[in-house]
């Protein structure tokens, strides 16, 4: 059983404030999402798995987030959110909010400003076109930029809606020795969208400020378009993503670290991708009503630019596939099963001079509090 020594103070917090009343200009909300099911994955010169699988459809988190009226049109906010494990009832990281932990002020006519670990805006606006998380395969698979990751030291600001435009602007301060090169980067990022009646649509650009290494002087940097159109009983989406030196969200395994023995160059990628690399992705998915649920299909395809030191051979392209069906059993509970397979895809490091894929199968419940 994990020990952790803010647990007890932390639950008897959390009881206190669910017990006592509330303010009525004020506003608290524990909530949560668990997910797991059963699974088979196979990943090319890798064993077989067969079990159960921890957030199949979605992460498995809960939070608590909150509001106060300051009167005028402004309010003070909060968010602290964590990952946990179903299969373990551990967190899923070693940080207690691992997800979120952010407290910012709100004003109907200036916008919003938030302080803290958080997602940037540019990855939460994009998220918003992927039709189905499905663990390792879904839109974050090929354009890491999408995929689910969070920055310390970060400032966000959205600015209100006007018309369903809204606009959010970040930036992380750096947190690293430079004679080490280790921890953070310093980065920005940029996002803009439209969300009507039925569309749905949103362009970004990250870049880090900073390089992380004399062996890789450039930037690395995405920039993002998507597209989301609903027909009400079918859902078209649709993005394109470049991304250059690297991923931005340093989740693109360990390779780039292991290479040249820099810890600081976690999450990169690929040392080729790092050396001026380019990848350029498409993002197709399709969602039709059936029955009490959605069937659910998504195409990836990724091509890199680069050429692999250890082969002298061009890296191939990487296309992800899935297909899969979602079930409302009620309002707050999903019954879900998908398959899907990716040509030239490593789960982990995503490109690889071995042109491994990967396959799964799951069937799994959601459940949102």
């Amino acid at each position: 059983m994990l020990k952790h020594p803010f647990f007890p103070l932390f639950t008897t917090v959390i009881l206190s404030s669910l017990t006592l009343p509330v303010a009525a200009e004020s506003a608290l909300q524990l909530y949560g999402t668990l997910d797991t099911g059963i699974s088979y994955t196979k990943q090319s010169g890798e064993a077989r798995h067969r079990g159960l699988i921890n957030g199949g459809q979605t992460d498995s988190i809960w939070g608590l987030q909150g509001s106060e009226d300051l009167g005028n049109g402004a309010h003070a906010l909060f968010q602290l959110e964590s990952s946990i494990d179903l299969l373990s009832g551990q967190l899923e990281e070693d940080a207690l909010f691992d997800q979120s932990a952010r407290l910012g002020l709100q004003h109907e006519g200036w916008g919003t400003l938030y302080l803290g670990r958080q997602n940037p805006a540019s990855q939460q606006f994009n998220e918003e076109v992927e039709l189905a998380g499905w663990k390792d395969f879904g839109l974050g698979a090929l354009m890491r930029n999408s995929d689910n990751y969070q920055q310390n030291q970060s400032i966000q600001y959205y600015t209100p809606s006007w018309a369903g435009w809204q606009a959010g602007l970040g930036y992380q301060a750096a947190d690293w020795d430079k004679s080490s090169l280790t921890d953070q980067p310093e980065r920005f990022n940029g996002a803009l969208r439209f969300e009507g009646e039925n569309l749905y649509a949103a362009i970004s650009y990250d870049q880090h400020l900073q390089s992380r290494h004399p062996y890789t002087p450039k930037h690395a940097k995405a920039l993002q378009v998507s597209a989301k159109y609903d027909f009400d009983a079918f859902t078209l989406a649709a993005a394109w993503a470049r991304q250059k030196n690297g991923f931005v969200g340093l989740n693109g395994g360990e390779q780039a670290a292991e290479y040249w023995e820099v810890d600081a160059l976690e999450g990169y990628g690929a040392p080729e991708f790092l050396q001026g690399g380019k990848v350029d992705s498409v993002f197709v998915g399709a969602a039709l009503s059936l029955g009490q649920g959605e069937l659910i299909a998504q195409w990836s395809l990724a091509k890199p630019n680069w050429h692999w030191e250890e082969t002298q051979k061009k890296a191939r392209k990487v296309q992800v596939y899935s297909l899969g069906y979602v079930y409302d059993l009620s309002a707050r509970t999903q019954l879900y099963a998908f398959g899907a397979y990716g040509k030239n895809y490593h789960l982990e490091q995503v490109f690889d001079a071995s042109n491994s894929s990967s396959r799964r199968a799951a069937i799994g419940l959601t459940h949102h509090f």
